[in-house]
């Protein structure tokens, strides 16, 4: 029963990374998971796992955020973005309702300026999206 329990955590750690590909919460989805299963298999068992384990999980899921944070504010800068757009990019990396249609970081940033960049490429083409 354990090896069904422990096939059963891979699988949501997997779907916390899928969702994380569309800019989901996935990474409190790994740390829910790996929490219930401390939780219930205890350490000393067989295929348990410690709370250092889960502690560690929690550490890297902060740790995403605050770059994902990060990144916001660096890309809207970067890319000639105002000090107006750094801050909102941070508010954007903690507003809830995360979803495909709410981006924040380095990827919109660049998508924005692929849309608003109306320079012509070396090749001698418009970068802008078509």
């Amino acid at each position: 029963m354990n090896v069904l329990w422990a096939i059963l955590l891979v699988v949501v750690l997997a779907a916390g990374w899928v969702l994380n590909l569309f800019g989901l919460p996935g990474n409190w989805l790994n740390v829910a998971a790996a929490v219930c299963y401390a939780w219930l298999f205890p350490a000393g068992q067989r295929l348990s796992v410690s709370w250092w384990v889960v502690s560690a999980v929690l550490l890297l899921a902060v740790a995403g955020e605050v770059l994902e944070l990060v990144a916001g504010a660096a890309g809207a800068r970067r890319l000639g973005g105002s000090r107006r757009s750094a801050v909102l990019a941070l508010a954007g990396s903690w507003a809830p309702g995360k979803g495909p249609g709410n981006r924040s970081g380095v990827f919109s940033a660049h998508r924005q300026r692929m849309y608003l960049d109306r320079s012509p490429s070396p090749r001698g083409h418009s970068t802008r999206c078509q």
